[in-house]
């Protein structure tokens, strides 16, 4: 779609803002799964990342109405599908996901071709499945939020991607750890042995350094 020359102003902010963390996230046909330092312990002890139905807490009071707990699917990033342009001019919907769990945020970088495609719904699939058939509203999904009020579900534009079914240990990549921050500050880990030692350590240093 064209932008017009505010919307490209703002893409340009955000391409700059980002510039630190966008290269890392975008090129190498990655999927990525954000989660905390305590919850990536639960996930390697059970060896998979498994979808939350309900079991584990939420950050989000929307999460409860997102399209990926109503399909019971694990919720990914997709930061190479669309346009760079399309994806920056929806960071307002992702961004704040990369800083969120405390001083330090942790993505799994997940190996595509690991999973199967019968379990993967990209942003023009989740679009398709959300458009009512006939194209009258009321054909339309809904869900029921925390006051009991029906609502279309949640989806992130341009980069949610959905995964219907536990993702397995052998599709991690790589840890990549980001702090909490204005400058995107970052490393990457690869997954076991020491992962979460080493991720600890540098929780332990951010916290000391924004301390002092």
């Amino acid at each position: 779609m064209p932008y017009s020359s505010s919307e490209l102003t703002e893409i340009g902010e955000w391409r700059e803002r980002l510039s630190e963390i966008l290269p890392v996230l975008r090129g190498a046909g990655s999927l990525w799964h954000r989660t905390s330092v305590a919850s990536l312990k639960k996930i390697e002890a059970h060896g998979a990342i498994e979808p939350n139905t309900g079991q584990f807490p939420t950050t989000y009071d929307q999460s409860e109405i997102s399209y990926g707990r109503y399909l019971g699917a694990v919720c990914l990033f997709d930061f190479d599908s669309e346009r760079e342009d399309d994806v920056l001019f929806h960071a307002l919907n992702w961004v704040g996901f990369l800083q969120d769990q405390g001083v330090a945020t942790v993505l799994i970088r997940l190996d595509r071709d690991e999973l199967s495609d019968e379990n993967l719904l990209f942003h023009p699939d989740i679009q398709k499945s959300l458009s009512p058939p006939s194209g009258q509203l009321e054909d339309m999904l809904l869900v029921t939020n925390q006051h009991g009020e029906q609502c279309s579900p949640m989806v992130i534009p341009r980069v949610e991607v959905l995964h219907t079914g536990r993702i397995p240990f052998d599709a991690f990549q790589e840890y990549l750890l980001i702090k909490k921050g204005k400058k995107y500050e970052h490393a990457a880990l690869p997954p076991r042995p020491t992962a979460i030692s080493k991720i600890e350590e540098f929780v332990e240093a951010w916290s000391n350094s924004s301390a002092n």
